[in-house]
C-alpha cells in the first residue's frame, strides 16, 4: 500500500497519476514473472533464488476499491491501531482519479 496527503497530490498530480500508473504495472510484472522477481528477491534475502521459488508467493494488487481496503483498518481498529473506526469510502473516491486510466 501505498499513501499521499492530498496537499501533495494536488500540488503533484502529473507525478501522483505515474506513480500509479508505475506501480500498477510493477505488480502485474512481479504477479507474472516469478521465476525473475526470486532472482531479484535472492540478494536481500541472502538465500537462493530455487528456494525463494519453491515458496507460496504473495499476489500483488492492483485494483482499488473499498471491499480491499477496509478490512485492513477494520482490523487496526480493533487492536488500537487506530482510534476510531474509519470509512474508506472517501480515500477510494479521492484516488479514482489516478487509478482511473490504469488498465
Amino acid at each position: 500500500m501505498f499513501v499521499a496527503s492530498k496537499t501533495w497530490v494536488a500540488a503533484n498530480p502529473d507525478a501522483a497519476h505515474r506513480f500509479v500508473e508505475a506501480m500498477v504495472e510493477a505488480a502485474r510484472w512481479a504477479n507474472t514473472h516469478h521465476a525473475e522477481t526470486a532472482k531479484i528477491l535472492a540478494p536481500f534475502l541472502g538465500t537462493d533464488p530455487a528456494g525463494i521459488a519453491a515458496t507460496a508467493r504473495s499476489t500483488f494488487g492492483d485494483t482499488l476499491t473499498y471491499a480491499l481496503l477496509q478490512p485492513q483498518l477494520d482490523v487496526a481498529y480493533k487492536y488500537g491501531q487506530l482510534k476510531t473506526p474509519y470509512d474508506t469510502h472517501q480515500i477510494v473516491t479521492d484516488a479514482q482519479p489516478y487509478w482511473h486510466s490504469v488498465r
